[in-house]
């Protein structure tokens, strides 16, 4: 009897080894404050089908249980992880950062597994762009504690087609498969294009690069056929009943004529093409973004927050070149709503994408919280990073205690690029540390960390000289210079 394909038995050698580059993970996570947790393999289907793009969707292994309850192996970990925060955690202090190494499932066909893990974590609460920074930041300490050097950081914002999406009048049905393809990178016009060619070869004026003119020169069947084909790419399945899904493209085409969104749909195309045409190193990719963004009378914050996340990363220590932005980033879940990142290694033979995340500021609101509430994450591939650190063949791993030392507070979050080199310098000498932006409930919160047992608690902003420094084994509190902090701190 031999295994499945695309899954993998591991040894005992390989087990360990395995384990020990997820204790670094887990380590390095503890050392920014996050906390782990376990959650089942097994979900309610509807946590995922709910916010997640129909790529996705076909790839869940979904059954059924005894009661009838249609359930499914989890494909990502996110939606879990506020499933969590939903049923145990909402009377808690936010932010809430969890952190989690757990085995997700997805039928994905010729792909080298079908069952691997994510290791990742999640802040629920706080809508400040420090944090989206900051997990950057941790997913770059991760693979620098593991000795892989040689990765790339792509940032990228597709909340900006969001909101051009969300405040023109088209039909929904186009807004959802025109997100779902910007995710998958690859556009409806595209898509159209390769449609309309093998169907009606005899159209060959514009050669199928305005969808609308398409439509246009072709009879209510041909209409039809095409549609048809469109949404077959978008969703495989989507013709296996041919009555509903014909009912569904004459419902499509009766409201695009009816509400004469022909030109709405065509601006979408149009400016998604120049800026998704916008990569590059972030001062050029910014200024010629802002530059089109301004042109077409868009909110300039989608791309001040990738400024502003790249400030950090290079206050953080992290070198420009480093550092692409790539406006065609979108991530392959639908829920992705702010900045969005990956992280690529170059060690291996070719470059390999090994992790993810970004911001998803209405997915929590969406699976039940009474009311909008922010949260980013990412998690990695642990298997691919496994992969590439055999071909490396490095033995020793290095490891990191698990406790939290210093709870630091910023009250303003403009304080954090004067304090931030501070706090890296702490944690290069081995301290962990738990990091939070908020300017309300500071003696609460105080309170907290003392409770917790963590030692000590340093508040920074009331004297932009001086922090604050809390002994809670000695009740004791010093003011000292921000600068003489880390040579001050012993435990």
């Amino acid at each position: 009897m031999i295994g499945l394909n695309h899954s993998k038995d591991l040894g005992p050698a390989e087990f360990d080894r395995f384990k020990k580059i997820e204790s670094t993970f887990q380590s390095t996570f503890k050392s920014f404050g996050f906390q782990r947790i376990s959650l089942p393999a097994f979900e309610s289907s509807d946590l995922f089908l709910k916010n997640l793009g129909d790529r996705m969707k076909s790839q869940m292994f979904i059954a059924r249980n005894q009661d009838g309850r249609e359930i499914c192996l989890r494909p990502e970990m996110t939606s879990p992880s506020i499933r969590y925060f939903l049923s145990h955690q909402d009377n808690e202090p936010l932010p809430l950062k969890l952190c989690y190494s757990e085995k997700v499932f997805r039928n994905q066909g010729d792909q080298s597994y079908q069952e691997f893990t994510h290791i990742g974590t999640e802040i629920i609460g706080i809508d400040s762009i420090f944090y989206d920074a900051e997990n950057i930041a941790l997913a770059s300490s991760c693979l620098d504690q593991l000795g892989l050097n040689d990765y790339q950081i792509t940032l990228g914002n597709p909340g900006i087609l969001v909101h051009l999406v969300h405040h023109l009048d088209v039909d929904v049905v186009f807004k959802n498969a025109f997100l779902e393809n910007l995710r998958m990178k690859q556009s409806c016009e595209d898509m159209v294009q390769q449609a309309g060619e093998n169907l009606f070869p005899s159209i060959d004026e514009g050669k199928y690069r305005d969808i609308f003119n398409i439509l246009k020169k072709l009879t209510s069947e041909e209409e039809k056929t095409l549609l048809l084909k469109l949404l077959n790419m978008i969703h495989p399945h989507f013709s296996e009943d041919l009555k509903e899904a014909e009912d569904v493209v004459d419902g499509i085409l009766d409201k695009i004529k009816r509400q004469n969104q022909y030109d709405s749909i065509q601006k979408i195309f149009d400016f998604s093409q120049e800026l998704h045409c916008i990569s590059g190193r972030p001062k050029e990719a910014i200024k010629h973004s802002k530059r089109l963004l301004q042109k077409a009378n868009i909110d300039l914050s989608y791309v001040e927050d990738l400024e502003k996340v790249t400030q950090f990363l290079y206050d953080y220590g992290i070198s420009e070149d480093r550092i692409t932005i790539d406006f065609g980033l979108g991530r392959n879940l639908q829920y992705y709503t702010g900045v969005v990142f990956e992280l690529d290694c170059l060690s291996a033979s070719e470059k390999k994408l090994i992790c993810g995340g970004g911001r998803y500021d209405d997915l929590i609101e969406t699976l039940g919280y009474p009311k909008p509430l922010s949260g980013c994450g990412f998690a990695f591939h642990l298997e691919e990073v496994y992969k590439i650190l055999l071909k490396k063949e490095q033995e020793n791993i290095p490891l990191e205690d698990n406790r939290i030392d210093l709870f630091f507070l910023l009250p303003n979050e403009k304080d954090y690029t004067k304090i931030f080199p501070v706090i890296r310098q702490l944690r290069d000498h081995g301290l962990n540390i738990y990091t939070d932006i908020s300017s309300t409930n500071i003696n609460e919160k105080l309170d907290d960390t003392k409770k917790s047992g963590i030692p000590l608690a340093a508040l920074f902003g009331e004297d932009q000289d001086s922090v604050k420094l809390f002994d809670f084994k000695t009740d004791h509190i010093d003011l000292i210079p921000y600068k003489e902090l880390v040579d001050s701190i012993t435990l």
